[in-house]
């Protein structure tokens, strides 16, 4: 069993759209990008492994190695067909964490278990400016807890939400933390079906929130009457 060797001079690792997992490092040794993000290797800043078959164990793995690490700026486990226990995982080891600034955990049905403790860490995170949860089997009650997230955190100013089925409970938690976050210039809540109730929840938010850019409402049931709010919300 060997260990490849990664050049020095690599900074981004992609490997997105492959087949290996965790379970494939039995017969070629540790992954090498894992290795320098565990060995705090401060010339690799960002790690890709989107689409690749790590499930769980590889994020227990991953979340070993970054506790400690300080050096990389950027993360995407895009569908790693990563749970719960995985999700768990990283998001304790990043409470530690004072260096990753975006994060992307979508297309992983990391569940309830999953978002509340992403939240946690969310809560007491002091870098991180975009988190990416879409497509995450989040729910209405998982909004309330990264609703509660946000009235404390002070340095994310992108949040990716959609196709989660947050509804318009989902949508009016979020609309409440809204109205005291500074800092979130970007929300994305396309695909969860807010209907005309979320609409109006979040179109009172805007008229006290003057940090918020840009909100993206795409494929939500929406009829005039959402439409209305949010169009008065803006003048």
């Amino acid at each position: 069993k060997g260990t490849c060797q990664l050049p020095d001079n690599v900074i981004f690792f992609r490997l997105m759209g492959n087949f290996f997992s965790s379970k494939d490092q039995e017969s070629t040794g540790s992954l090498p990008s894992i290795e320098r993000v565990q060995q705090n290797d401060p010339f690799l800043t960002e790690f890709e492994l989107m689409r690749n078959g790590e499930h769980d164990e590889g994020a227990l793995q991953l979340a070993d190695a970054l506790i400690g690490n300080t050096s990389l700026k950027k993360l995407s486990l895009q569908r790693c067909f990563m749970g719960a226990k995985g999700a768990v995982a990283l998001a304790s080891a990043l409470r530690s964490n004072t260096s990753l600034t975006h994060l992307d955990f979508s297309c992983n049905a990391i569940g309830a278990a999953g978002v509340v403790a992403l939240a946690d860490m969310l809560r007491g995170s002091t870098q991180l400016v975009k988190l990416d949860l879409s497509r995450t089997r989040m729910d209405p009650e998982g909004a309330v807890v990264l609703a509660d997230a946000l009235k404390l955190n002070v340095t994310l100013t992108v949040l990716n939400l959609s196709c989660n089925d947050l509804e318009a409970a989902g949508a009016v938690v979020l609309a409440e933390a809204l109205k005291g976050n500074t800092t979130l210039t970007e929300l994305s809540l396309s695909g969860n079906t807010i209907e005309d109730e979320g609409a109006v929840a979040l179109a009172a938010a805007l008229t006290i929130n003057y940090t918020l850019c840009t909100l993206r409402l795409d494929v939500n049931s929406i009829t005039s009457v959402g439409a209305v709010a949010l169009a008065d919300a803006l003048k």
